[in-house]
């Protein structure tokens, strides 16, 4: 015997969708460079930048031979 549990909810019971508005920009807080080690940093011109977030994906197959049991 298989026990399960369905949760089931109508959709008028979700509740109602984010309403997001466009704001301006605005600076919560900065963060000040610790003087002691500043020297040990050094400056680099980025010249690549890659935003993606899409995954690196591969695809592979093959025939196998059919074995009648």
């Amino acid at each position: 015997m298989t026990d399960y549990f369905t949760y089931q909810k109508k959709r008028e019971d979700f509740g109602r969708f984010p309403n997001f508005d466009d704001t301006d920009v605005e600076l919560l807080s900065t963060i000040k460079p610790y003087k002691p080690k500043e020297n040990s940093y050094a400056m680099m011109n980025p010249t690549k930048h890659v935003l993606d977030n899409i995954p690196v994906t591969s695809e592979h197959f093959f025939n196998t031979e059919r074995v009648n049991t």
